[in-house]
Order: structure tokens, then C-alpha cells, then sequence
């Protein structure tokens, strides 16, 4: 058992404080196994590390299909048309609100590659 401060544990790994077996779930947070609420750690906390190795490294989520996210893209850019002509406001102001929509939906594309 390694004694080191909260802060200089990595996320994922088990240790106890002041008596209790933690989980630690985030840079400032711990949560014990039975709770279902983190409790807040300082990061100068010393505490009793458990865990001898890091956890396995998250699983690697399957690629988008950048095809099917174009398509996805372009579904919520036609539902948010239809919902701004059904908003009531002026056409002047649907028409300024439609080009912010649009010049924002064009920079997420590029920042993805899409277009």
C-alpha cells in the first residue's frame, strides 16, 4: 500500500480514506462502491492507494460513418428550419436566425471534415 495525496492518484483507481474504500471518478471526486453520490476529495488529501497497476484504458468507440453523420447533420438542420418558421417571428428575423444556424452548421461540417 502506497501513501500518496489525491491529487497524484489517476482516475479509475481504488484507495482508502480516512477509513473508507474509495473509487476515484474524477480530479476532485471519489465515490464509494455501495454509494450512488461522489464525495468531494481535497487534492492535498492523503490517502492509502490500493490498487498495484492503472485500470485497462477505456474501450475505443467505433468510428462514425461520416456519411451517416452528413445525413444526420443535414436531419437537424431541416428540423430546426421547420421549427424556426414556426416560431412566429418576423421574417427578418427568421432570415437572421437561419444564416447564424446555417454559418454555424457550415463551421461544425469543416471542423468534421464533412464538406
Amino acid at each position: 500500500m502506497v501513501t500518496m495525496k489525491f491529487g497524484q492518484l489517476p482516475i479509475g483507481r481504488h484507495f482508502r480514506y480516512q477509513g473508507d474504500k474509495y473509487l476515484k471518478v474524477s480530479p476532485l471526486q471519489a465515490q464509494r462502491p455501495e454509494a450512488t453520490k461522489a464525495r468531494l476529495i481535497p487534492r492535498s488529501a492523503l490517502i492509502e492507494a490500493l490498487d498495484q497497476e492503472d485500470p485497462p484504458p477505456p474501450a475505443v468507440a467505433e468510428p462514425i460513418d461520416p456519411q451517416a453523420l452528413a445525413q444526420v447533420m443535414d436531419r437537424l438542420g431541416g428540423e430546426i428550419t421547420d421549427m424556426i418558421t414556426a416560431s412566429g417571428l418576423d421574417a427578418e428575423q427568421s432570415a437572421a436566425l437561419l444564416g447564424q444556424i446555417r454559418q454555424a452548421f457550415a463551421r461544425a461540417r469543416r471542423s468534421l471534415q464533412l464538406d
